[in-house]
This record gives structure tokens, C-alpha cells and sequence, in this order.
């Protein structure tokens, strides 16, 4: 089929079930060259009344008598759409992870109140072995040492009538009386009495660890009303009572929240 000059004009193109164009003829021809395109690829432009294949208007060849079913030139290819919702491909592990760490950060943060709680209630049954495991007994029993010592070196600097050997004899014997009481004092007893009562309990007449807590009356608060209580540090967790008077600290050791300190009212 012989090509006018009047079809020198742009051509669409439809090949693989796809329009493009609009193409000169030199460059269907070009393309054809490159096999870009086959000679049975169908072109059409306007004022022609079907589409044609590429060998009709360009080779020059008898037309094809092969009946091909093509969409209209108004039919436009619509590649398939994304659907929303589906789960193809979707990776999880993040999400996961993030769950995990939430758990985690979570029982992290509840962890110190749940022992305060445990630790209450242990104070109220009087459970001398639920005790032993919720309280640090060797750093509270250091700790409160520590505390006296200081409170009564301070105490007996103020007094101006000391002499220089009732001073020295303090200096040398207080501790070790210090430290002879409070081991006998720190204990399940002892611990639980401070607690209610706020004030460091007196020693037992014959020097032994105390072996019961005596019950606060109905008239005397109960000081682990908790007015104050959050983490003073990563591993550390500080509780005040309302009254302000009596201040505990935990900390967590083998992964576990347990009394290790409780800062004794000021006299």
C-alpha cells in the first residue's frame, strides 16, 4: 500500500495492548528498524477509518487479512490499582517491636508502685518472711547508722560544757553503741515500728532484735500514707509519707524493687 504525502501525519500507536503517541511516520519507521515495534502493530490517525497495522502503511503490504479484535481508539489502558486494606508485603516486625518495647517500658514504670503496694501489705499482716524479702536489711541497717552518727556527733558538738575527753570518749565509743543498736533494732519488728510510727524504736531492755512490731493505736496515723511517690533516678524510687515526716527509698537489685533507706524524721 502506497503512502501519500497526505499521510505524513502523526500516528497513535497500539502495541502490547497500549496507545502512545502521537508519532511521525519517520519515527514509526525508525522504530520499526530498532523492532521497537512489528509490522503487525496497528496506527491510526485522524481521518482514517480503522486502525491499520504498521506493514499497511509503512512496508507497503498487501493488507493483513488476519481479523484482529482491538479496542476502540478511545479505550485507554488502566493499569491495576493498589488495594487498600491488603496485607501483601506488609512487614510486622516493627510493629511488633514497638509493642514489646511499650510492654516493657510499661511494666518498668508499674514495677516500684506494685512493691510499695506488696511491701504496705506486708507491714499490715505482720509477715516477718514478706518483709525479709522486700527490704534490704544490710544497706537500710548502714544507712541508718550512718544517719545516727551524724545526728549525734552534731548533737553533742552543740553542747559548749563538753569537755575535750568527754568529746574524744564520744567520738570513740558512740559509734560502736550506735552501731550495737540499730543491729538490734533492724529487723522485720523494728523496721515495721519505725514505719508506723515514725520514729526510731527504742532497743529491747536486754540488748536482742526486737521480735514483735507493736501495733500503732487507733488514734496514731499510719505513716505509709503515701503523699509523694516516683522514680528519683533509673534504679531508684523515693516515697513520702503526708505528713512529710518519714521519706522511704527502694532501689531495684536482682531485679527487684526492695527498701533499702528510710530517712529518719529530724528531731
Amino acid at each position: 500500500m502506497h503512502v501519500s504525502k497526505g499521510e505524513e501525519g502523526e500516528f497513535y500507536l497500539h502495541s502490547h495492548g497500549y496507545e502512545s503517541g502521537p508519532f511521525t511516520l519517520s519515527k514509526l519507521r525508525e522504530m520499526l528498524e530498532q523492532k521497537i515495534i512489528t509490522s503487525t502493530d496497528l496506527i491510526w490517525r485522524e481521518g482514517m477509518s480503522e486502525w491499520k497495522s504498521v506493514g499497511d502503511i509503512i512496508v507497503r503490504a498487501r493488507p493483513s487479512s488476519l481479523k484482529t479484535k482491538i479496542p476502540a481508539p478511545s479505550q485507554h489502558y488502566t493499569p491495576p490499582q493498589p488495594t487498600y486494606g491488603s496485607t501483601a508485603g506488609i512487614s510486622y516486625t516493627p510493629v511488633i517491636l514497638l509493642g514489646i518495647a511499650v510492654v516493657f517500658i510499661a511494666s518498668y514504670m508499674a514495677s516500684p508502685f506494685i512493691a510499695l503496694h506488696d511491701l504496705k501489705r506486708a507491714l499490715e499482716s505482720g509477715d516477718a518472711g514478706s518483709l525479709q524479702e522486700r527490704i534490704d536489711f544490710p544497706e537500710i541497717r548502714q544507712s541508718l547508722k550512718e544517719q545516727i552518727k551524724a545526728s549525734f556527733m552534731e548533737e553533742f558538738a552543740k553542747d559548749n560544757e563538753a569537755s575535750a575527753l568527754s568529746t574524744g570518749l564520744a567520738a570513740a565509743f558512740g559509734p560502736l553503741l550506735i552501731d550495737s543498736i540499730v543491729d538490734s533494732v533492724v529487723t522485720p519488728a523494728g523496721i515495721s515500728n519505725l514505719i508506723w510510727n515514725a520514729k526510731f524504736p527504742a532497743p529491747s531492755a536486754d540488748g536482742k532484735p526486737l521480735e514483735q512490731s507493736p501495733e500503732p493505736k487507733e488514734t496514731e496515723p499510719r505513716h505509709l500514707n503515701i503523699s509523694y511517690a516516683w522514680f528519683s533516678g533509673l534504679t531508684t524510687f523515693k516515697v513520702v509519707s503526708k505528713n512529710k515526716d518519714l521519706v522511704l527509698r527502694f532501689h531495684l537489685k536482682d531485679f527487684k524493687w526492695k527498701l533499702y533507706n528510710i530517712d529518719l524524721p529530724k528531731a
